[in-house]
């Protein structure tokens, strides 16, 4: 495990209140100074008087300090009672909890307060060495009226702490700091800019993930390279080629495969044009003449997603004077702007956006945050078209509506959303899993409780690799960045400790990444400044890191799901993540798919359902390592029971892909007018197959590649359509001649 900034030891003991008269305390002894490698143990506190509620408190210290899984006793109140040896090992010392009465300095900590409680002094070092505090002895105590106030401790008699900011009493059960580091590696974060955007990727596929940040004060955008090096000069800042030396005022920024020949591009949205450059494996060309810089508009987010399932990716971009754009990918040689749909004829003051596949119907739904306006959510038809939701609070409510994050925080199989606001609350909206149903405000502790500030960024990632996706909100107006650990009920904890709560700036995007390879998630927050990078410095549980290479699919396997079963603690889970192109506000985490394994040794199954249809499984995997799966690579196929079906379903068609014919199997729980039609990807009627009533039960129909008229058809990816009553799905499959 890495070493942190913060290096606190904490133990606990209970408290003991009573009435008992104030000792004289004898003169102070010679001052210890405390440092980061000791903690305080507050052995007993005596309440003396209760005055308007409040307490005197009597206080009697005890000074540890810490080696490995041994604790060893230094002293305590003016006696020396020798170097004792306490063994520690399995012991979870660690405290979170603090007790704080925002803002700091003000409120006391009353006797009802402190009542039956465990208490925990910690002393943290900073990033310019050990706080210089000192602790004065006396015989018995340190003294007598040692008074807790706004959750600094202070006893002017006895105890002085000069320059200690950070010495907080914590009150509450033993759980993880956040044990992150704030890092300089090399030139990242040097540079002293107003970054908004960032976006990781591994664009000369070295297996180290690189970083792109734009930059919006008309000064070249940024790009690093990781070079691998475990030393403090990771990262490498690239001084030349067209990506750096293009001077804008860029705004948001994404990789993705357009083109799909192997390796990331990267579009910037910046004002007045937006820059798409392909990757050329040796280097960067800048296009213009791709169909999206057309139009001079002053995006604030931009997303890549399949929309229509062709196997190349498409991008939104989100305007916050005017009507969006979409633009559909001409199978890697350009875009055309769609014109039609509610999309692109909405309006509103959008702010950033969020593809995921809400419904579960394998293809990619569009959320819009909209600044003072209600949001948009488009459901994806299969058909290449959208319909606009308009009912549920989460496009009906009215807020400074700034980013939107996807994510499977409790563990259902559906994609709930996180939606920051910069005026107002967060929200978390969990989505209620059956198709059509919507979405729930839930209250979800400390995420949805705490003052939100100006919130910009957001993101999910399971930082402490137990299982559970965790959240972190970046907020832009001086206020503190919010880490929550997701405590695996439907409720967070906010983190109030650690240098991502004590760092403040002007922040914008907030991105996920394992940047150095050590299996779990590293942190990026941009700043109008010198950007916060912090290193994960681990939790001692297990994990898996896995990198999907689409075939049929796009390249980047955006849009992909990736199932994990493992037993965690005892239990069989499954967890899902979608590989997305965006997350929150203007940012993007790595295109990996990485999953926190807590206890678990073994992976029972995993299981990725690419956008084209295809599900490959594998079983009985190792955890703690780096897997690269491609599409097709492993397909099982598992035929279904005899028994009768309990809802409609149309099934990836087998095989896939195909040549000469391929089965479409679907199942009817009940009667239905069924309708199973093909399509090429234009949308344009191939072949009807079914166009009758039928009874319920399962279907297997075969399609011979051939159109009405009974021509063999090119190679392509075309979809296959099935509609039974009100019931309708999309799927995709491959024809190679």
């Amino acid at each position: 495990m890495k070493s942190a900034t913060i290096r606190t030891i904490m133990s606990t003991v209970m408290l003991m209140f009573g009435i008992m008269s104030i000792n004289a305390a004898a003169p102070p002894r010679e001052a210890m100074r405390i440092s980061s490698a000791r903690f305080i143990l507050i052995k007993e506190i005596m309440v003396t008087n209760e005055t308007d509620g409040f307490g005197s408190l009597e206080v009697e210290v005890h000074i540890f300090e810490r080696a490995g899984n041994t604790v060893r006793f230094l002293g305590c109140s003016g006696q020396n009672s020798g170097l004792r040896g306490v063994d520690v090992s399995g012991t979870n010392y660690i405290v979170n909890a603090f007790f704080q009465k925002p803002p700091k300095g003000e409120g006391r900590l009353t006797y009802e307060e402190v009542k039956d409680k465990t208490i925990f002094i910690q002393v943290i070092e900073d990033d310019f060495g050990p706080c210089p505090g000192e602790l004065v002895f006396g015989d018995d105590h340190i003294g007598t009226s040692a008074n807790f106030s706004g959750g600094i401790l202070t006893t002017p008699q006895k105890m002085q702490f000069d320059n200690v900011p950070n010495l907080v009493i914590a009150i509450g059960e033993p759980v993880v700091l956040d044990n992150f580091t704030k890092v300089v590696l090399g030139d990242l974060p040097y540079d002293s800019v107003a970054c908004i955007g960032s976006a990781w990727g591994d664009y000369n596929n070295d297996g180290q993930i690189d970083l792109f940040v734009s930059n919006a004060n008309n000064k070249s955008d940024l790009l690093y390279v990781n070079n691998g090096r475990a030393s403090g000069s990771r990262f490498d800042k690239i001084k030349n080629g067209i990506i750096v030396k293009d001077s804008s005022d860029s705004q948001a920024c994404a990789w993705g495969d357009f083109d799909n020949d192997g390796d990331l591009d990267l579009f910037v949205l910046s004002a007045p044009r937006q820059l798409l450059y392909r990757n050329d494996g040796a280097g960067f060309t800048k296009l213009l003449a791709h169909g999206i810089n057309t139009d001079s508009v002053r995006g604030t987010a931009c997303s890549w997603a399949d929309y229509n399932n062709d196997g190349f990716l498409d991008l939104f971009i989100s305007n916050p004077s005017g009507n969006n754009f979409l633009f559909k990918n001409q199978i890697g040689t350009g875009f055309t702007k769609i014109a039609d749909g509610p999309v692109v004829n909405d309006g509103g003051a959008s702010r950033g956006c969020a593809w995921g596949d809400y419904d579960n119907d394998g293809d990619a739904d569009l959320f819009v945050a909209n600044y003072s306006e209600k949001n948009f959510l488009y459901r994806n038809n299969g058909d290449g078209a959208f319909a606009k939701i308009t009912n549920g609070e989460i496009v009906n409510s009215v807020g400074a509506w700034m980013g939107a994050s996807w994510g499977d925080y409790n563990q259902d199989g559906f994609l709930d959303l996180l939606v920051t606001n910069e005026a107002g609350a967060n929200v978390l909206y969990r989505n209620n899993g059956a198709a059509g149903t919507g979405f729930t405000n839930v209250a979800a502790g400390d995420l949805t409780n705490v003052a939100s500030g100006a919130s910009r960024g957001s993101s999910w990632g399971d930082y402490d690799n137990d299982g559970d996706l965790d959240m972190v909100i970046a907020r832009y107006n001086g206020d503190r960045n919010v880490l929550y650990n997701n405590k695996g009920n439907g409720t967070f904890t906010q983190i109030m400790v650690g240098d991502i709560y004590y760092d403040l700036g002007k922040s914008n995007g907030a991105s996920w990444c394992d940047f150095d390879n050590d299996g779990d998630l590293d942190l990026l927050i941009t700043n109008e400044g010198v950007d916060f990078l912090y290193s994960n410095d681990g939790y001692n549980n297990h994990w898996i890191n896995l990198k999907c290479i689409g075939r049929v699919s796009n390249k980047s396997a955006i849009g992909a799901k990736v199932r994990a079963k493992a037993v965690i603690n005892g239990q069989p889970r499954w967890q899902m993540l979608e590989i997305a192109g965006q997350t929150g506000f203007s940012a993007q985490n790595s295109l990996n798919a990485e999953f926190g394994l807590g206890t678990a040794t073994r992976i029972d199954s995993i299981k990725i359902q690419w956008p084209s249809g295809v599900v490959d499984v594998r079983t009985n995997v190792n955890v703690d390592q780096f897997l690269v799966i491609a599409e097709g690579s492993v397909t099982t196929v598992t035929e279904r029971e005899n028994n009768p079906p309990v809802e409609f379903m149309l099934g990836q068609n087998y095989p896939n892909p195909f040549n000469p014919s391929t089965t479409l199997k679907y199942d009817l729980p009940q009667q239905a007018e069924v309708r199973l039609k093909i399509f090429d990807v234009q949308g344009r009627h191939v072949r009807t197959l079914v166009n009758q009533p039928q009874p319920a039960g399962r279907y297997a129909i075969t399609w011979d590649g051939r159109n009405e008229r009974g021509e063999s058809i090119a190679s392509g990816v075309y979809l296959y359509q099935l509609r039974a009553g009100t019931f309708a799905q999309t799927r995709r499959m491959a024809l190679v001649r």
